[in-house]
């Protein structure tokens, strides 16, 4: 039991450096909003509200945590500024010769029959 407290704090500790680099040039409840999807998605194993809302167990009801995520989510696009500090993050890693290779196969909706750019999804393993 002690030993997967230390892991939980050391991964806790590790998504909150990241989390910090990664929203550095935001206002703080932008910043606190990042921090918190990023440790209840990777809690919660899900990206639903509730699920991440239940990971980082607030003393608050579920439904107050679910409202002030969505407000957040709602209150503007994050997506370009995240994008440009994880390749800002990235690049000393990402040499001339380096392959970057996407899988975008594995994404996959079993009971979907008319979504855009659906394909048979095969199991490569």
């Amino acid at each position: 039991m002690v030993t997967q407290s230390k892991a939980a704090g050391k991964i806790k500790t590790q998504i909150t450096r990241f989390s910090k680099r990664l929203s550095s040039g935001l206002n703080k409840p932008k910043r606190k909003f990042l921090h918190q999807m990023i440790y209840g998605i990777q809690a919660g194993k899900d990206i639903k509200l509730s699920n991440i809302g239940r990971s980082l167990g607030e003393e608050i009801p579920l439904k107050k945590t679910e409202n002030r995520l969505s407000r957040q989510i709602n209150n503007g696009d994050l997506t370009e500024f995240i994008g440009r500090k994880l390749t800002g993050e990235a690049k000393y890693w990402i040499k001339e010769e380096t392959v970057l290779a996407l899988d975008l196969s594995d994404i996959s909706k079993e009971y979907s029959e008319k979504q855009e750019y659906l394909a048979l999804v095969r199991d490569g393993s």
